[in-house]
């Protein structure tokens, strides 16, 4: 049977098919009886050919006339005239004259000895307990006890069923009185037509096991009579096969609620109780702990069955530690949901380091259903990520994101950073810039995510080997911090590409359409004091979500997610709090970076020379080369005093600058740390020197780095809810203990009257939302790979195995005024179509070139007209020389990663 809404539900089973009706499209229990109405028609048709059978009593329709016989003897039973002539025990003459259902009854009654050399029958299973333990196991006798109340029943029934081995199933119920008998008795009859598990527990086949358990309650009392035989016959005894018994669920729930997940409370049972045999603890696993966490309502953020739902119960309880700030459920194809989440803490923390830049990026398969999560990450005083603020939305869109930031700006007025980095995705930027027409911010985009783009067009377009060149070529060139040798660089690749033939032509053009006029967006020489260089502080953020909060689970409800997301907030504040309080090296990567460099320059000290030019910045020259790093002072930076990833020697990456191509963001190359050596040294800088002269005065270190953050304890919802949920069941229960005694007493009917209308008026209270909708994805069961681990070849030994190792390729070469020019990228200018091609202008390029002497990038006269792009100088004609040398983008003194070069002066 195949589902007519959708086309990816197939069944064999009908209760399956209602089952996926109900639960995935939400269907009504009017559609749900259409449905079971079709389904008897069809086979109906296939049995008899006819139309359906109707039932006289209750108007009822069945497909055949077996199920229409069977419903008649269970629902519409006639009863006997006079019941005194039925006996269960009629005589062999008579038995084949009896009714075939007497007969049947008579022969279930008849319990026969499961001992094989016993043909003994008994009306009842005490009768026959009695008998087992008087002729076969004198040792086990029938007990007979009185407890007073059920609390001490049920603490003796538990401890002998674990000794005993005991499980038990309720037979029969009535009046108070409750028969039981062994879970293990009798033949599993399976409906599966392979048997893909093993064989059941219920292993005694046709013959009885003799346990037995009675329970006959007073009411008036309170008192439980007991009558019990707990020996067991034609089954193993094992705990595994056992339930788990009130003390050990008590167990599970308090390490429930003390937050643990399942597979850490599975390991914690197999650690403690794993050498305790008679424990049911000790072989436990995580399904056992499913139902008991819906029983016992201890799913944290559940509010509701349905997830949806329970997300707009949170919602409409507006409590203000949830920081939700806007919502919009989903419609019916489940489309439009957004859900923007900002807490007081995070509000708090985005009002302290959002000026410094934020970074914005989404992840997708964080639920059951196809949601994107965006998230936006600031960077505290020591430059590690905190989330101060969240987005749930079935799509990612401009303007999902422009409401996210519209929510932000009422929240946090004074939102203003200087940088905002993501990926090539235009939409962040868009829905940001939509919001704020007017800001002086910096678009960023993650140079991982340029560098890829780049490299994988280059692959198709240019084959593996010329692109390996271009790859490293473009890797060092994205981070070059100097703007002219930059443009003189992307020249240099722009004219090697052109003179690669049609397939570099192509690439070039991929070039300059794409990235060469948005130069200002992914290179470095564009950002010199940013925060950010890449948006992995987004990735490590989700990383750290589906590892450690939600355990790499991603069919999971939204209500689950958004509790996460609030505990994953607190994890990430509490474990950089924990490492700056006990001053780890941990509490700031940057930090530790800084003073490692800081080593490697004080060993490095003898190779290099220092010198002051006329504007306050320091050459710093390695010794027998003609290669010289230039060391700039920004005179001031933004870091906070007692919060920062300064070095001891003053270094801070937001203040000094270097022409080298080490280029980490919060990260001081060895170069600056050789100048603030130096000064430190043989100088005597002043904590207050002139601010507008450079290496005057020096940032000051935090001694003790500290980070100082909210109030992020939770209102402890979830452990006040337990809490109220607890003494809700208590009074309950009082409630009823009362009831039971004013039942007795005809006086007291006025009294239960107000108490059940004031319970009726209470249930009357309680809303019925309508049920929005979310199609659940398709490969919602299947675990999803993080960005870490599909980079991880390691993963993969075939392709690891057949991949050949090769070094590292080697860029190409930088020379110097190549026909390039840099305003357009192209080697001639675009000229108008109306232009005759015999005129001066069509037949011959002319060249201008920049006025500054530190630049002279070249331009096409025709495109002359506005400022240098390296240094918004402006042109001169370009005079007749000859080339300048070479020079190699790899030329390196160090392990800095691949630094600039130039030619001493």
């Amino acid at each position: 049977m195949k589902c007519h809404l959708c086309d990816g539900y197939s069944t064999d089973n009908r209760s399956n098919l209602i089952r996926h009706l109900k639960d995935v499209h939400k269907c009504s229990a009017e559609d749900v009886f259409e449905l079971r109405e079709e389904i008897k028609k069809k086979k109906a048709e296939r049995a008899t050919g006819g139309d359906l059978l109707k039932c006289a009593e209750c108007g009822q329709t069945f497909a055949v006339k077996k199920s229409l016989s069977s419903h008649i003897s269970r629902k519409h039973r006639k009863k006997p005239e006079n019941p005194a002539e039925i006996s269960l025990f009629p005589d062999q003459s008579d038995s084949g004259s009896a009714p075939k259902k007497i007969r049947k009854q008579a022969e279930l009654v008849s319990l026969k000895c499961p001992e094989t050399d016993c043909e003994e029958t008994f009306e009842t299973r005490e009768n026959l307990a009695q008998h087992y333990s008087d002729s076969h196991k004198p040792d086990s006798e029938v007990e007979k006890q009185i407890f007073e109340t059920e609390t001490e029943f049920e603490a003796w029934l538990n401890n002998r069923n674990q000794e005993t081995c005991t499980d038990w199933k309720i037979r029969s119920s009535h009046d108070g009185t409750t028969y039981r008998m062994c879970s293990h008795e009798g033949v599993h009859q399976s409906q599966a037509t392979k048997n893909v598990v093993r064989n059941s527990k219920k292993l005694t086949g046709n013959s009885l096991c003799p346990a037995y358990l009675k329970t006959k309650k007073n009411f008036s009392t309170g008192q439980i009579e007991v009558t019990s035989f707990f020996h067991h016959f034609g089954h193993m005894k094992k705990h595994e096969h056992r339930k788990l018994n009130n003390q050990e669920i008590d167990i599970l729930v308090r390490l429930m609620r003390n937050g643990l997940t399942n597979p850490q409370i599975v390991r914690y049972c197999d650690k403690e109780y794993g050498n305790d045999s008679s424990s049911r603890l000790a072989h436990l696993l995580v399904d056992d702990l499913r139902n008991i966490r819906k029983n016992h309502n201890l799913y944290s953020g559940r509010f509701d069955d349905d997830d949806l739902i329970s997300v707009a119960k949170r919602v409409e309880r507006n409590d203000p530690e949830d920081g939700i700030i806007h919502y919009n459920p989903p419609d019916e194809s489940g489309a439009g949901m957004r859900l923007v989440i900002m807490t007081p803490a995070q509000k708090e923390l985005c009002s302290k380091y959002s000026h410094r830049g934020i970074s914005v990026d989404d992840t997708h398969n964080s639920t059951r259903y196809s949601l994107k999560l965006t998230t936006i990450i600031v960077l505290n005083g020591l430059d590690r990520g905190i989330p101060i603020g969240f987005m749930l939305s079935s799509s990612c869109t401009s303007e999902d994101v422009e409401i996210m930031f519209q929510c932000i700006k009422r929240e946090v007025p004074s939102f203003n950073p200087e940088f905002v980095m993501s990926d090539e995705a235009p939409v962040f930027w868009n829905g940001f810039k939509s919001v704020w027409p007017d800001t002086k911010a910096k678009r960023l985009w993650c140079r991982w995510h340029t560098l890829r783009a780049l490299g994988k067009n280059a692959d198709e377009i240019l084959g593996l080997e010329d692109s390996k060149r271009v790859k490293a070529t473009l890797g060092e060139l994205i981070r070059e911090p100097e703007p002219v040798e930059f443009h003189k660089g992307i020249n240099s690749l722009l004219d090697t590409l052109e003179k690669m033939g049609s397939k570099g032509q192509r690439y070039a053009n991929y070039f300059r359409k794409n990235y060469l006029g948005k130069a200002e967006i992914w290179a470095a020489c564009y950002r010199p004091f940013s925060p950010f260089q890449t948006s992995m502080i987004n990735e490590s953020w989700h990383a750290g979500l589906k590892k450690n909060i939600v355990n790499m689970h991603t069919n999971i409800r939204v209500d689950e997610l958004i509790e996460a997301l609030y505990e994953a907030f607190l994890w990430v504040i509490r474990k950089l709090a924990k490492q700056t309080g006990r001053n780890l090296q941990k509490a700031s990567s940057r930090r530790a970076e800084n003073l490692k460099n800081c080593r490697k320059a004080s060993d490095v000290q003898s190779k290099y020379s220092l010198s002051r030019d006329e504007e306050g910045c320091f050459s710093v020259e390695k010794k027998g080369t003609d290669v010289i790093y230039r060391v700039v002072d920004r005179l001031g930076c933004s870091c906070f005093e007692s919060e920062n990833c300064h070095c001891t020697c003053g270094a801070c990456s937001y203040r000094y600058s270097c022409s080298c191509r080490y280029s980490l963001s919060g990260v001081s190359c060895k170069h600056v740390h050789l100048v603030l050596q130096y000064l430190n040294s043989y100088e005597e800088p002043n904590d207050v020197g002139d601010e507008y002269e450079q290496f005057t005065s020096f940032p000051k270190p935090a001694e003790i780095p500290t980070f100082e953050y909210p109030d992020v304890s939770r209102s402890a919802d979830n452990e006040l809810a337990s809490k109220i949920y607890d003494q809700f069941n208590r009074e309950v229960d009082t409630i009823s203990a009362k009831m039971r005694s004013m039942k007795k007493d005809a006086g007291s009917l006025d009294l239960m009257k107000n108490v059940l209308e004031q319970i009726q008026k209470i249930n009357s209270e309680i809303s019925k939302n309508e049920k929005p909708n979310l199609p659940i994805r398709r490969n919602a069961d299947a675990p999803s790979h993080t960005a870490r681990e599909t980079m991880n070849f390691s993963k993969f030994p075939k392709r690891e195995k057949n991949r050949k190792k090769c070094g590292k390729a080697e860029a190409f070469p930088i020379r110097r005024n190549v026909a390039i020019c840099s305003s357009c990228g192209l080697a001639d200018p675009e000229l108008p179509e109306d232009m005759d091609d015999e005129e001066q202008d069509a037949r011959v390029t002319e060249w201008y070139r920049c006025s500054n002497p530190r630049c002279h990038l070249a331009v096409h006269f025709l495109c002359a007209s506005g400022h240098c792009v390296a240094c918004q100088s402006s042109f001169e004609p370009h005079p007749d020389e000859d080339s300048e040398p070479s020079f190699n983008l790899d030329s390196s003194d160090d392990d800095m990663s691949g630094p600039s070069t130039s030619t001493k002066p």
